[in-house]
């Protein structure tokens, strides 16, 4: 394969699919996101153009435009969920609502421009909250 500057490279395929997901669902302009009993991971990353990409820890992901709001009812077990978005705005917020449930559950949310409320639950809990604007970073971590 020659790579040279400015070429483009077509129809690769990384395995990547987009998957049923009984465990995700849009309302309105509300993406809602339902554990269960189970560990859970899950990964939303927001691009510049504000369109949302979901997975499971999965090879499967899903996409979602229009998107202002995310309730998260992760429910029971040792769960794990991690936001992210691009450093440079502006962004239109999403504002977000996480309900951990009980467990030893993980929250990760990185850049995110938007309300945020999480509720950890019972069990020894991570949340770790970071925003970087310009050349400045402020971090507000809880366990």
């Amino acid at each position: 394969v020659d790579f040279s500057p400015g070429s483009s490279i077509t129809d690769l395929d990384f395995g990547n699919q987009t998957c049923a997901a009984d465990w995700l669902s849009v309302v309105g302009d509300t993406l809602y996101i339902l554990g269960d009993a189970l560990d859970n991971r899950v990964d939303v990353t927001m691009d510049s153009s504000g369109r949302l990409t979901v997975t499971d820890g999965t090879l499967c992901f899903h996409t979602f435009d229009g998107i202002n709001r995310i309730v998260a009812d992760m429910q029971a077990g040792d769960d794990q969920i991690s936001l992210s978005a691009p450093a440079a705005g502006p962004i239109s917020p999403i504002i977000l609502e996480l309900d951990m449930g009980d467990g030893d559950d993980q929250v990760e949310v990185r850049n995110w421009w938007g309300n945020t409320t999480a509720d950890l639950g019972n069990g020894t809990d991570t949340a770790d909250l970071t925003f970087i604007a310009a050349q400045s970073e402020s971090r507000w971590r809880r366990r």
